[in-house]
């Protein structure tokens, strides 16, 4: 398995900008409120690196299996689309992780 240096860096820059944009509606449709305590900075931080780190092996294993069954005259399209799917898989992975953490967190504090 090779490293995708671009892959890595789209997902690491431009997923947690919408991200946590995302988290931050999120929670305040969960919690009532956005905190910015140092325990839901850390959550929010677990999410992001947990969910770089799926998204960025899904989308390269998707993406190797693609340039194994096409040619290579659509390189740039393969990886803008690869970039795009990557993006994707990221902001699913850290809503879904980030909306677990947040359940947890109410149910014990009430």
């Amino acid at each position: 398995m090779e490293f995708d240096l671009i892959l890595f860096i789209a997902i690491a820059i431009i997923g947690p900008i919408f991200g946590g944009k995302m988290c931050a509606v999120l929670e305040k449709k969960v919690t009532g409120k956005v905190r910015h305590g140092n325990e839901f900075k850390i959550k929010r931080m677990k999410s992001n690196l947990i969910s770089i780190a799926i998204s960025y092996i899904a989308t390269f294993q998707i993406t190797s299996l693609i340039y194994g069954k096409i040619t290579h005259d659509l390189d740039w399209v393969i990886r803008a689309l690869s970039i795009a799917a990557g993006i994707s898989i990221y902001l699913l992975l850290h809503r879904s992780i980030y909306r677990i953490l947040i359940r947890n967190y109410q149910d014990f504090a009430n």
